[in-house]
């Protein structure tokens, strides 16, 4: 199955959307490298990525008395990694999230690793580190106890790495996408990270000023290494705006 635009004119992508199970409203990708040829992308390789689009601006979390939480949640299936060459360098599954500044028209993002392989981030990173791709500035952390740009809800699993064997599936007849993530941004967690950023603009350092423009589950398998495979589907993908994290 491709039925992807990517995997049709690039067939170093191999992308194919699968697993929609019993009429449930699910998404799934898989990201082949196995009988691809071989090149090097530049800080990124092939990624599917699934988008909700808000483009008003007007998805603001954050309010000016310090309150304001931007929640994201999903029920996943551990993916499967499959490290063909030996050196493949890793893939991760992760929640994304793009903030635009409504008074500087800057942008900020969010990549929270859910499942990380090989040396992808399994960590909160303290450094805001820059996009070469697109020259957003981005928060990497992760689902975990303690980090300081986003807090784990008390009822989610936390950041782990995907299966390895190919036969064996975290969900059975009846039972899909059994684990359950979530994971808050509150007003204390985007000051943290907007305080270690670049940004030198006080409406940039000010919550209150940034908007969500779009949120989405993205999955990306790296280039560079060698032959590799990510497959995975995920259910129940939701975004709320809550007063404090949950």
């Amino acid at each position: 199955m491709t039925g992807t635009y990517a995997s049709q004119v690039d067939s170093s992508a191999s992308v194919a959307q699968t697993e929609c199970i019993e009429g449930a409203i699910a998404g799934g990708t898989t990201i082949n490298l196995y009988d691809a040829p071989e090149q090097y992308i530049e800080y990124a390789g092939p990624q599917s990525t699934f988008v909700y689009y808000f483009g008003d601006k007007s998805i603001r979390p954050w309010k000016s008395n310090g309150t304001g939480n931007y929640m994201l949640q999903a029920k996943l299936d551990n993916p499967f990694w499959g490290n063909w060459s030996g050196h493949n360098i890793g893939g991760e599954v992760n929640f994304i999230f793009y903030l635009t500044n409504i008074k500087t028209g800057h942008q900020f993002s969010y990549v929270i690793t859910i499942y990380g392989a090989g040396k992808a981030r399994k960590y909160e990173s303290k450094d805001i580190r820059m996009d070469t791709t697109n020259g957003i500035a981005f928060a990497s952390t992760a689902i975990n106890n303690n980090t300081k740009y986003a807090t784990k809800s008390q009822w989610s699993a936390s950041t782990t790495g995907p299966r390895r064997n190919e036969h064996t599936f975290s969900h059975t007849q009846q039972r899909h996408w059994s684990s359950f993530y979530r994971v808050n941004v509150s007003y204390s967690n985007l000051m943290n990270a907007l305080s270690a950023s670049k940004f030198t603009n006080t409406y940039d350092k000010n919550p209150v000023n940034w908007a969500v423009t779009n949120s989405g589950i993205q999955y990306e398998l790296e280039e560079d290494g060698g032959k590799a495979t990510l497959t995975g589907s995920f259910w129940d993908f939701k975004t709320y705006m809550t007063d404090q994290a949950i």
